[in-house]
């Protein structure tokens, strides 16, 4: 398929071969002051080729007026042409044309180098005809031929075929909960079981066998505001902010930009605040997600501690030595800071004496009633499911899939505790996370403590 512009009888005019394999469609054509430019789209490629031909005596500043424009029409192409700017004798011109390529977003494929050149005399070589693109991922091969069609040399031009980037996967573990639920089934015959050290641990055991690795693609963060009609009218900005750039004069063009411009702020801000106040609605039982919402807002990048701290006139590094002076500063900073209360209040027994009233002298643990298995399927059920796991490793989720099976032996094991007056030692261990606050990184009272249990001490808890 031929496609031609010409408006002369001799000489000027382009044209653009295409073969029939490829299936395409003219999109544009322009004769305008003795210069051509002719555009066809490849559907197949999602590309669009330009041929431009602007000979040596036209008007520079329209040439580049008209071009720009079409460049910045165009998201994927690749233009051919004879534009008689001679890239191995810098001029302002040249510039002018260099830059008009850069801020469209397109750079130019040749070689600049005489050896490359693309007409040649006895006395002279000038780099006039000139390929540029605006594809990023792509490889070009691009090859200078002689030839005696022309004065001009041949220019060969290919494109690799792009292979795009596979998006990363990693692999995370995750949960089998019918295999869970099977094999806490088969464990819940004949077990009479009430030490609540030897449940946690079989329940431990159990979840570890059930545990699979599972592959997810990390796609690229994305805005969730943007969208098609969005990206449309940021472009139609951008085009009349390049003919009022073009005609700072004209002041028809500088109305209809800045009310473009100021319709396009309008709309992003409208869908940026109709898209936050959603995600904020799906995460209003979720304080996780909606922490890495409203950090998402803030930009706060301050979620690692600092890689040092002052421990009197010495400095912790190492990492173990960090965790382990956290440890024993908010461990111990409540005891500091009641021996920091005066001496004459610690004598004021108001509040911490005993009831001696007689109607109260015989309450004791005996006197109340113990748990049931109803009672502990019905706090269970009312744990929040998307709080995070303690040092265990246990999740809500784990335990609400499998409350039916160890309902039964969980509320022997409470009852047991309750009995003896004991509390488990694995569920007083809390998983402890130091948030900043201010000040200096080094100084550990200017981190907060966030402390996160396993989820069966908040049964026992509810229960006490």
């Amino acid at each position: 398929m031929v496609f031609v512009l010409s408006n002369f009888a001799v000489g000027g005019g382009v044209s653009i071969f295409a073969h029939n394999n490829l299936k395409h469609n003219f999109t544009e054509e322009l004769s305008q002051d003795d210069n051509h430019y002719l555009w066809i789209h490849l559907e197949k490629l999602s590309l669009d080729i330009g041929a431009i031909y602007k000979p040596g005596r036209t008007n520079v500043k329209n040439f580049l007026d008209t071009f720009s424009l079409q460049l910045d029409r165009r998201k994927r192409a690749v233009v051919f042409g004879d534009f008689n700017f001679d890239l191995l004798d810098p001029s302002s011109s040249v510039e002018d044309y260099k830059d008009t390529l850069t801020e469209s977003g397109f750079k130019i494929i040749n070689k600049i180098d005489p050896l490359q050149c693309t007409r040649e005399t006895t006395q002279n070589k000038s780099l006039i005809d000139h390929i540029s693109t605006n594809l990023k991922e792509n490889r070009f091969h691009l090859a200078i031929i002689e030839s005696s069609m022309s004065d001009h040399k041949q220019i060969y031009f290919e494109i690799d075929k792009y292979q795009p980037q596979s998006k990363p996967k990693i692999g995370y573990e995750a949960i089998d909960y019918i295999r869970l639920y099977k094999l806490m089934e088969n464990n819940k015959v004949d077990n009479i079981n009430e030490n609540y050290t030897e449940f946690e641990c079989k329940l431990s055991q159990t979840i570890k066998q059930c545990k699979v690795i599972k592959v997810k693609i990390l796609n690229p963060p994305r805005q969730g505001w943007i969208n098609r009609n969005i990206l449309d009218k940021i472009n139609q900005k951008n085009i009349l902010w390049q003919k009022h750039k073009n005609n700072p004069k004209d002041e028809g063009i500088e109305k209809d930009f800045i009310r473009e411009r100021n319709t396009v702020a309008k709309d992003i801000q409208l869908m940026k605040s109709n898209y936050y106040l959603k995600r904020f609605f799906e995460c209003k039982n979720k304080p996780k997600k909606m922490w890495d919402l409203l950090n998402s807002l803030a930009n706060n990048k301050t979620k690692e501690i600092a890689s040092k701290l002052k421990k009197g006139d010495l400095e912790v590094k190492d990492g173990n030595n960090i965790c382990e002076y956290f440890n024993d500063f908010f461990s111990t900073v409540g005891l500091k800071l009641a021996e920091a209360i005066p001496t004459k209040y610690h004598s004021n027994k108001t509040y911490t004496s005993s009831t001696t009233d007689a109607n109260y002298a015989n309450y004791g643990l005996s006197n109340l009633n113990l748990t049931t298995s109803k009672e502990i399927i019905t706090i269970i059920n009312k744990l929040d499911s998307n709080t995070s796991s303690g040092i265990d490793n246990i999740n809500t989720r784990v335990i609400k899939s499998v409350k039916g099976c160890i309902s039964d032996e969980l509320t022997r094991c409470i009852n047991t505790c309750f009995r003896t007056g004991t509390f488990p030692t694995t569920l007083k261990i809390a998983k402890v996370t130091p948030i900043y606050k201010s000040g200096p990184k080094s100084d550990p009272s200017n981190y907060r403590p966030i402390s996160v249990l396993p989820v069966l001490s908040k049964i026992f808890e509810k229960f006490l």
